[in-house]
């Protein structure tokens, strides 16, 4: 009796040390490196892949930052990784590199240079768009 009891308990053990290695179909994919978003704020938009909203700067012209000094106090440049992979409604060919007055890389969408909103060097958090017409900008 004793050995059909211990065989029942270490066959379950097996079972459920079997089951909890079983490959897991629904897990959730990895997100893409840039994606979009929507809230009902500002609408759908780009984001990072942490879900950091990405901003253009309506200064900014003809593929060119025009945001130095101050402004990049408060607006962080987005540079991609270049292996950056892009999400449903965004294309990979629209998304280009600049290299600023000062030097530093920056991506760019449809011609128009990517930042983060950061006031006072802290980064706005996922999902969060309180960049959006700061100084009617």
């Amino acid at each position: 009796m004793k050995t059909n009891i211990f065989l029942s308990t270490a066959a379950l053990a097996v079972i459920f040390f079997l089951a909890s290695c079983k490959k897991d179909n629904n897990a959730t994919t990895a997100r893409t490196d840039i994606h979009l978003d929507s809230n009902a704020l500002v609408g759908t938009h780009i984001v990072d892949k942490d879900g950091r909203s990405l901003y253009f700067f309506s200064n900014d012209a003809n593929g060119q930052s025009n945001c130095t000094g101050g402004c990049l106090a408060t607006w962080s440049i987005f540079k991609a990784d270049s292996a950056a992979t892009f999400g449903n409604g965004l294309q990979a060919s629209d998304f280009k590199t600049i290299t600023t007055s000062a030097g530093a890389k920056q991506t760019t969408y449809k011609g128009w240079p990517l930042y983060y909103y950061a006031p006072a060097g802290i980064a706005e958090l996922a999902g969060e768009t309180k960049g959006e017409g700061v100084a009617d900008i």
